[in-house]
C-alpha cells in the first residue's frame, strides 16, 4: 500500500498543484498506479469539489475508483506549510491516495487510523523532524504500530 519511496520528507512543490503532481509522479515512478499525470488531474478535480484539508495541518487528496493496483498512498511533508485552498490555512502533511473501487472500504478505516496519528502533536513533531524518506518511513512506522492493523 505504500513503501520507503513513497515518503517525501521535503517536498520541493509550494502549492497545492504542485505537491499533488510531485506525489502522483512519485507513486508512477514505483510502479504503484500507471498514470502519474492522470492520477493528479483526477486528484485536483477532486479537490476542486471539496477540499480534503483538514484542521490539523493535514490534506487527504484521494482518488476512487483508480483500476490496475491495490490501495496506495504516498506521504509528502512541507516543513513551511502549503496553502491548500480559498481558506488561507496551510498544510505541512499531505496523503495522496489512489483507491481501486474494490478498496473502498479499506481506505475508508485507512484514513480514519491516518487521522488519530495526525491528531497526536508528538506524531506530527516526529514526522516534521524526518531528514529523509527512511526515517520518515520510520516515524510512520512507529506512530502507526499500535493503530493501523
Amino acid at each position: 500500500m505504500t513503501s520507503e519511496e513513497l515518503m517525501i520528507p521535503s517536498l520541493k512543490a509550494t502549492t497545492m498543484e504542485e505537491a499533488i503532481a510531485e506525489l502522483s509522479n512519485a507513486m508512477a515512478a514505483g510502479g504503484f498506479v500507471s498514470d502519474g499525470e492522470a492520477l493528479a488531474r483526477l486528484a485536483l478535480e477532486r479537490e476542486a469539489v471539496l477540499t480534503t484539508r483538514m484542521e490539523t495541518g493535514v490534506a487527504v487528496p484521494h482518488v476512487r475508483g483508480v483500476e490496475g493496483g491495490s490501495l496506495a498512498f504516498a506521504l509528502g511533508i512541507s516543513k513551511d506549510g502549503i496553502v491548500w485552498d480559498d481558506s488561507g490555512e496551510k498544510v505541512n502533511f499531505i496523503v495522496l491516495s489512489a483507491i481501486p473501487s474494490a478498496g473502498s472500504v479499506f481506505f475508508l478505516k485507512l484514513m480514519s487510523d491516518l487521522m488519530a496519528v495526525f491528531r497526536r502533536k508528538a506524531s506530527r513533531l516526529a514526522l516534521l523532524e524526518a531528514k529523509d524518506s527512511v526515517s520518515l518511513w520510520t516515524a510512520l512506522e512507529k506512530a502507526t504500530n499500535r493503530i493501523i492493523r
